[in-house]
């Protein structure tokens, strides 16, 4: 059986009774998935109407763990949209899988375009030269270096209450890494970019593993000072990774970081006091912007966007988290022709509804 069906037929062997073109609505579903173009609850809707039994979760676990969907599958789908006749050998792919691909490709016209949207400004990636990034950001000292300090300062209290070993929690969090990198593709600009994605990858894997031992019923953990923790009984509200516009934001919370201007390596516990509130300030505020604002305020987030990282010769993420504040947001203004009086207005606007979400300064 086929990798994509793999994934379907593993949670759910009420797959193989399926029609022919429930099996193509499934599959697609998976498809638009494993390429962000749709989020989990599509997803989860999608693979309910073919059967109200079936749901997303058990499929995206499945997805997780398939190493083959991502680094082969979705590697031919990509290169397909440009290059007509590909050989699914070529990629590591079985003919099942090839012909499923190409029934998608010519099927379901959101993916297609969005896929050939893609190919305009992204180069596919053979199975090959895709292995060589990862290795090359997996084995970068700069890399290693960031997540030993991670484990040793972070995690230190996860590896005591499991009995786990370093390396095994850095051999988790570097599968993270990979994970993501894979996720990301085909919008990958650059090595410096792939590197950006693993240490949030890290770091955002390691935030979950503290959450996971500290749920109500298992409060141990207490933030120091110095960025450390130490086991005792505290009241913890979950990490915030939404988006408000519907594409990802891996770092939303860095809005409010920013916007408060208090500096932090990365997201820490108690940035957010109220997670649902949050969500709803933020997406009612963007809802009301111009398309032109939307875009200030997802790089004032510090979302990845290729024009301006072209524009500052450096991955725009990288310098959110290393230029001062005020430089990089007028820098940002700058680069969507907002005057600084308007983007002052605009920043104070928002400063003023966020107020009672930015971490409180020590």
């Amino acid at each position: 059986m086929s990798q994509i069906e793999a994934v379907l037929s593993t949670p759910f062997p009420g797959y193989t009774r399926l029609t022919g073109d429930q099996k193509a609505l499934a599959c697609s579903a998976v498809m638009r998935y494993l390429f962000r173009v749709s989020k989990a609850k599509d997803l989860s809707d999608a693979l309910q109407e073919v059967n109200p039994k079936f749901n997303s979760k058990p499929v995206r676990a499945q997805m997780v763990a398939n190493g083959q969907l991502q680094s082969n599958v979705k590697l031919f789908a990509f290169a397909s949209t440009t290059m007509r006749g590909l050989p699914p050998k070529a990629y590591g792919v079985d003919d099942r899988d090839g012909d499923i691909v190409q029934s998608i490709l010519y099927r379901d016209e959101v993916l297609a375009k969005r896929l050939k949207t893609w190919a305009k400004k992204y180069q596919p990636l053979t199975p090959t030269k895709m292995n060589r990034l990862i290795s090359d950001v997996v084995t970068d000292k700069d890399f290693i270096a960031f997540t030993k300090r991670f484990v040793l300062k972070k995690l230190m209290f996860v590896i005591r209450t499991t009995g786990s070993e370093p390396d095994d929690i850095g051999q988790d969090l570097m599968s993270w890494a990979t994970y993501s990198i894979y996720r990301a593709y085909p919008e990958l600009d650059s090595f410096a970019h792939a590197m950006n994605i693993a240490k949030r990858a890290v770091h955002n894997r390691g935030i979950n593993l503290i959450m996971e031992h500290t749920t109500q019923s298992r409060q141990r953990l207490l933030k120091n000072s110095d960025g450390t923790f130490s086991g005792r009984n505290v009241p913890l509200q979950a990490i915030l990774t939404p988006s408000f516009d519907g594409s990802p934001l891996t770092q939303c919370n860095n809005l409010v970081v920013n916007i408060a201007g208090k500096t932090v390596d990365g997201v820490s516990i108690g940035d957010v006091q109220n997670e649902a509130d949050l969500k709803v300030s933020l997406r009612s505020i963007y809802r009301q912007l111009s398309p032109q604002y939307r875009r200030l305020m997802r790089l004032w987030a510090g979302e990845h966007d290729p024009d301006f990282s072209k524009l500052l010769k450096v991955d725009n993420d990288e310098a959110f988290e290393q230029m001062p504040r005020k430089e990089y947001l007028l820098a940002c203004a700058d680069f969507l022709e907002v005057t600084h009086g308007d983007a002052r207005v605009f920043f104070h606007q928002l400063r003023d509804s966020l107020k009672d979400y930015a971490p409180k300064k020590t």
